[in-house]
């Protein structure tokens, strides 16, 4: 395997988890100022 190519992988993958903790991080800020509000 290349190397570059697995840490193309990892990032990508680690991006994406970062995404995904971000949206929900976001939702349930929305939420509970929907909710304050």
């Amino acid at each position: 395997m290349v190397p570059s190519a697995s840490r193309g992988l990892s990032a990508l993958s680690l991006s994406l988890e970062n995404l995904t903790v971000w949206g929900t991080r976001i939702n349930l800020g929305k939420r509970d100022t929907s909710q304050d509000v």
